[in-house]
């Protein structure tokens, strides 16, 4: 690969680093999304960069470069929903509600409105507004279905969990039985989201 990347232009780089998350070779993603963001820095490529972090598990990475995709195009609402979600993986339910705040410019009734308010419902304990609230968006959204697979999955994962109720100062925590084998299945589900690649 080294004697042949440096032939490669930014878009090639790119379409070659989807094509090897797909195939879960993600130390060849990872070459290819620097290597692509290093050639041109436009939020689409730097999205992609920030999500392949998210599938190695570095979440504190997968946040920061996200949030540079947003930084560098505001309405790109799914690096807004995604950068949240990493958050949320990590039990930082506040941080996921401030990096969603974002999206409360769309309108009420679209998806990924619908998902960030039926996710912070479960993370106050309210199931059955949780749960109504991820199904109509999984009706309102026609354009992702890879993502309402996720969200479905999610919401039965999500009801099977108990959420600490918030107090001063802390960081909303997800709870369960056994909480570090359901923290890895979480991460997991959640990872799956960065399946479905952007290709416009």
């Amino acid at each position: 690969m080294g004697l042949t990347i440096d032939i490669l232009d930014s878009e090639e780089l790119f379409f070659l680093g989807i094509r090897a998350s797909e195939n879960n070779d993600h130390e060849k993603a990872l070459i290819y999304f620097k290597k692509s963001v290093g050639l041109d820095k436009n939020p689409r490529n730097v999205y992609m960069l920030g999500a392949e972090y998210a599938e190695l598990g570095m979440f504190d990475r997968a946040y920061t470069t996200m949030q540079e995709a947003v930084g560098l195009e505001p309405q790109l609402w799914d690096a807004h929903f995604q950068s949240g979600l990493v958050k949320f993986v990590i039990g930082d339910v506040n941080a996921a509600e401030s990096a969603w705040q974002s999206l409360d410019q769309l309108p009420p009734d679209s998806a990924l409105v619908l998902f960030k308010r039926g996710i912070l419902a479960f993370s106050s304990g309210n199931k059955v507004d949780g749960e109504s609230l991820l199904n109509q968006g999984v009706s309102s959204n026609t354009t992702n279905p890879a993502l309402n697979q996720v969200i479905s999955s999610l919401m039965e994962k999500l009801l099977e969990m108990e959420f600490t109720s918030p107090s001063e100062g802390d960081v909303n925590q997800m709870t369960t039985a056994d909480e570090g084998d359901d923290h890895d299945k979480m991460n997991r589900l959640f990872m799956q989201a960065y399946k479905s690649k952007t290709r416009q």
